[in-house]
């Protein structure tokens, strides 16, 4: 509804003042007025006007009012102060609007958004990416419900984007990570082994070293020599422990001495492990609901390509060659202090290796390279400092400085019984996405996640999250989701919906139904909105006031709740199924873009 009225102010402009640039009239906005009792929207634009067209404000507003009034089915506008228009909106002019939202196609196209798609143009979100060495934790699981939210935001718009996960599978990490699985391996075998003071310590790192011994001892019932056995484990390291175990097959058996010290001595335990991992977490945050589109691994960037050279040496060359690299002390430097940043940053160590900056550079240069206009990176909040080098890298390799835009994710507090709950049973350090998604469930998770910004801090509380109460905001909107469905399974529903007859929208006049009326108008500009800013929480906020104007509907007045839908007056009934049916479309639709089913009993 807000466009249309936009639309309509527009075209008072262009009708009053023709001489005024098209540009600037498209600029104009329309907001609700910070006090409802002003109406239902309310524009600045004589303000605005005033130096355009050296005039008062007040008269300005009053010449667009009388423009605006000539043909006003919608509602009416009125003049304010010192030259603010305020916008009331008739029931009557709700109608219309309430047809098209209603309706799927018109309401998807309402929320479309060709002239934004056109200039964000390709759109790359990289959200979750993590040492592969760990399972997905709860601050991966909020910046992966707030990820994929916003990449469901934007696709409902119409914006072509990608979603990515960049995988940190070079390094020492992963050496670490891989000598951790050695010594755990060993471990199992029953052998004598000590962890390293810096070893990842999470029992999930006992278990992949249990289940590869298992393999390793199915490989050496059938085998002649400890040498076969290597070769056949070596031959799997390009997959995954589970893919070795179902191509070789397990045995609880002890396999031969020299067998385990041959494939402890032979295999690259941080490929294996780190294959293992990636593939957990694609798993994890399948069940999470979260699908990337694009699992990009950061040894690729290390390996030489066609041109013989690597990804990394690519970026490095491309700095130097803009004269943003600098020699000294053996080291070699970004000039990063040229485009903003503190101080300027190593990229080559003395010892000849890239820093993981230097890797990050080349990332990002691969990620223009592949046509992305726009690229959005989520980090946790522990990265703000790394923002300002990262940003001068890539103005650095000749992006505009919008190109690149970094959103923090805050840290997640999981709180039971009022206290916090620190410790994994599996994970060693934090409380894992599987347990958490097990103990609350995936739609409830993702709904607590995306209830605040994700800039803020977040307490999340398990005891809310599962209790069956109203007080529940995920229990409060699903409820009102399937309290809204379950009308349409009564007999008396059927009959009414049965008969050719479009519904009477003008029959809806209580407080309640204009209410219900006035909050699905809102629907298509909530999910715009939310998509240009990538605020997920703004849709959240709008669902809780979509169920909230539903459930005053429902027990308001003396009858039955499905009575006062379904009422002896035939027409009556058929326009309030009608707006009960919009607004479960409306939640059930909206739901969906925060990656949440919606309930069909509850």
């Amino acid at each position: 509804m807000r466009e249309a009225l936009l639309d309509e102010v527009r075209r008072s402009v262009k009708s009053v003042f023709p001489d005024v640039d098209d540009d600037w009239i498209r600029s104009l906005t329309l907001d609700p007025p910070r006090d409802p009792s002003h109406g239902d929207y309310s524009s600045n634009v004589a303000f605005r006007l005033k130096d355009v067209v050296r005039d008062n404000p007040r008269k300005i507003a009053e010449r667009l009012v009388a423009t605006l009034q000539a043909d006003a089915s919608w509602g009416e506008a009125e003049v304010a102060g010192a030259g603010f228009i305020n916008f009331r909106i008739r029931p009557q002019g709700m109608h219309a609007f309430l047809r098209d939202v209603a309706d799927p196609a018109k309401r998807s196209a309402m929320i479309r958004d060709p002239e934004f798609a056109s200039r964000v143009g390709l759109f790359q979100i990289e959200f979750v990416s993590a040492n592969p060495t760990g399972p997905m934790n709860v601050v991966s699981a909020r910046a992966a419900a707030f990820g994929d939210a916003c990449v469901r935001l934007l696709r409902a718009t119409g914006v072509d984007v990608r979603s990515e996960f960049y995988v940190n599978d070079e390094g020492n990490q992963a050496r670490i990570f891989g000598e951790s699985l050695r010594v755990r391996f060993v471990q199992a075998a029953g052998r004598d082994a000590a962890l390293a003071e810096d070893a990842y310590r999470g029992e999930y790192v006992a278990d992949l070293g249990r289940e590869l011994l298992r393999v390793v001892a199915a490989l050496d019932a059938g085998s002649p020599s400890a040498a076969d056995v290597v070769a056949r484990v070596r031959a799997g390291e390009d997959g995954t422990i589970a893919a070795l175990a179902a191509s070789c097959g397990t045995s609880d058996a002890k396999p031969r001495d020299e067998v385990v010290d041959a494939v402890a001595a032979a295999l690259d335990f941080a490929r294996i492990g780190i294959n293992s991992m990636v593939e957990n977490a694609r798993a994890s945050l399948g069940r999470f609901g979260v699908e990337f589109d694009v699992w990009f691994r950061e040894s690729s960037l290390h390996r030489a390509g066609p041109s013989g050279t690597t990804r990394v040496a690519e970026a490095e060359r491309k700095l130097e060659a803009g004269g943003h690299v600098r020699d000294e002390d053996g080291a070699r430097w970004f000039v990063s202090t040229a485009f903003g940043d503190d101080k300027d940053r190593v990229i080559r160590r003395s010892d000849g290796l890239p820093t993981y900056l230097l890797g990050d550079i080349a990332y990002h240069l691969d990620k223009a390279e592949r046509g992305f206009r726009h690229v959005v990176d989520v980090w946790g909040p522990d990265h703000h400092g790394y923002i300002p080098r990262l940003h001068a890298a890539t103005v650095a390799l000749g992006q505009p400085p919008e190109w690149l835009r970094v959103l923090l994710v805050q840290q997640v507090n999981l709180l039971r019984d009022g206290q916090p709950v620190k410790m994994s049973k599996r994970g060693g350090e934090l409380v894992t996405l599987d347990e958490l998604t097990e103990e609350v469930g995936k739609d409830v998770a993702r709904f607590f996640f995306s209830m605040r910004r994700a800039s803020t801090h977040l307490d999340f509380d398990l005891d809310l999250a599962k209790s069956e109460s109203l007080d529940n905001p995920v229990y409060y909107v699903q409820y009102a989701h399937a309290r809204s469905r379950s009308i349409f399974r009564q007999p008396m529903a059927e009959r009414v919906l049965a008969r050719e007859s479009s519904a009477d929208l003008s029959l809806l006049t209580t407080d309640e139904e204009i209410a219900m009326m006035r909050v699905l108008l809102l629907y298509p500009e909530t999910v715009r909105e939310a998509a240009h800013a990538l605020e997920p929480h703004r849709v959240v906020s709008y669902l809780r006031d979509v169920a909230s104007a539903y459930h005053r509907f429902y027990t308001s007045g003396k009858q039955e709740p499905t009575a006062r839908v379904l009422v002896e007056d035939e027409p009556l009934a058929r326009a309030r199924l009608f707006l009960v049916q919009a607004l479960a479309d409306v939640l059930r639709e909206g739901l969906d873009l925060l990656g949440i089913d919606a309930l069909e009993q509850m």
